[in-house]
């Protein structure tokens, strides 16, 4: 029984030996696969060996080769035909590049020392501060509170507040301009918006921002009414309504007023500060607002016939006289009233002559 467990065993252990060598061609094949991703490190070290063994052999003859070279015969040639040519190259490079580099320089040397330093004295800070509250004030007042809740279609936008926030940051941008530059201060603040559009007083005058609100809000009404025409045109409601342009026109009468009263206070300011005698410019150009003035609400009539054509035509028919009578002559006795104020007078009357 021993000698038979003995011989089993020898017999199992030449099979597991013979499985070992079958498999061992395989274990070859795979170690080698293994390599392969890693044959570029090892051909790397491979060279490097082979390059240091080269240095390291020959190394000290390499050197003095190349010494031997570079003294022998590359700096004769360089003295000889090339350092000339370098040295003319130099002498107009030079003054060259330092007219550039002055160009370059310049500019940042400038700013970062005096032109940064003075507006941070001069209150730059304040005034980004103050031109982001009229910016908040816009947002808010414009979009949030005229567009987003629907008033843009009923309601004229008040510029109260935006306006006030303007004419803070306007004052603060002014101090700025003449903090930096103190001997133009008079020529920046007084002048009017043409040449000085980006320091004029007139910018943040209230009759400059009268102007901007009549003539915004005029646009927007006039919208107002074109969508009220739209609705009747095409919606065929004929119990709407009618058209009345004449709150529009009135914003653009007033705001054509305002524009030329700021005009006459820049040009008072010019004239005060420039001029040694006195000149009062109140009311000068009130003839050209008087003249536009006049041509809104003539325009202004003659729309208010057209959408009330009916009743114009009772008028001059016998059938009705009352629109006639009470809107349009009033109309154009409000556009007489710009150039002269008309009065009452006592009614004439006239002796009859005796029957016989």
């Amino acid at each position: 029984m021993a000698v038979l467990q003995r011989v089993v065993g020898f017999a199992f252990s030449v099979l597991d030996l013979i499985i070992r060598i079958i498999y061992l061609p395989f274990a070859l094949l795979s170690w080698l696969f293994t390599l392969i991703p890693l044959f570029i490190v090892f051909f790397s070290f491979g060279i490097a060996t082979f390059a240091f063994f080269g240095v390291a052999l020959y190394g000290d003859v390499f050197i003095e080769s190349v010494e031997h070279f570079a003294r022998c015969t590359l700096e004769p040639f360089y003295a000889t035909y090339l350092e000339p040519v370098v040295d003319v190259i130099h002498r107009f490079f030079n003054p060259t590049i330092c007219w550039w580099d002055g160009l370059v320089m310049f500019p940042y040397l400038v700013g970062r020392n005096v032109v940064f330093p003075t507006l941070l004295d001069c209150g730059f800070l304040q005034t980004i501060i103050d031109f982001a509250y009229f910016l908040d004030a816009v947002f808010l007042d414009w979009f949030v509170g005229h567009i987003s809740t629907g008033a843009f279609f009923t309601e004229p936008l008040d510029f109260t507040n935006i306006c006030a926030k303007w004419q803070t940051f306007w004052r603060g941008w002014q101090n700025l301009a003449c903090c930096s530059c103190d001997d133009m201060c008079e020529s920046f603040v007084s002048l009017p918006v043409i040449p000085m559009i980006f320091t004029s007083s007139q910018i943040g005058d209230d009759q400059w921002w009268c102007w901007i609100s009549n003539s915004l809000n005029g646009l927007l009404v006039f919208l107002q009414e074109l969508i009220r025409i739209a609705y009747i045109v095409f919606f065929n409601y004929a119990g709407s309504k009618r058209p009345d342009l004449r709150l529009a026109f009135d914003r653009f009468c007033d705001a054509s007023s305002c524009f030329f009263r700021s005009w006459e206070n820049a040009l008072q300011r010019t004239w005060d500060s420039f001029v040694p005698y006195t000149f009062v410019w109140k009311d000068v150009l009130c003839i050209f607002d008087t003249w536009w003035c006049t041509v809104f609400r003539s325009i202004n009539v003659w729309l208010n016939i057209i959408f009330h054509l009916d009743l114009v035509i009772d008028h001059f028919t016998g059938t009705n006289s009352d629109y006639w009578v009470n809107v349009v002559k009033e109309d154009y006795k409000e556009i007489l009233n710009l150039w002269i104020t008309t009065s009452q007078f006592d009614p004439i009357t006239q002796t009859l002559p005796p029957t016989s």
